[in-house]
């Protein structure tokens, strides 16, 4: 599969401008001026190498950072563990 280098940094941008987006292809497309085939090849080879994870099918297939989820946990897990810490 051939990814188109332009658009695949277009979305890269986006989501580590914004790590908490969740956003279908054709937001994502409406939102960069792309062709919504070409967003999702960059979408899944993106979903394929961990960069990004997705929920859902078709049309209504909503995708985010992986990374942003992670941070999230590991936020979670410390404000955890320091309120175990401290008594609250």
């Amino acid at each position: 599969m051939t990814i188109n280098q332009i658009t695949l940094s277009k979305i890269a941008r986006l989501f580590t401008d914004r790590p908490e987006t969740r956003v279908t292809a054709r937001g994502i497309a409406a939102y960069l001026g792309e062709n919504t085939i070409e967003v999702e090849k960059v979408l899944e080879y993106l979903v394929q190498n961990a960069v990004l994870i997705s929920n859902g099918e078709g049309e209504f297939k909503v995708y985010k950072y992986a990374r942003a989820i992670h941070q999230n946990r590991i936020a979670t897990e410390r404000k955890q563990h320091e309120s175990q810490n401290t008594g609250y």
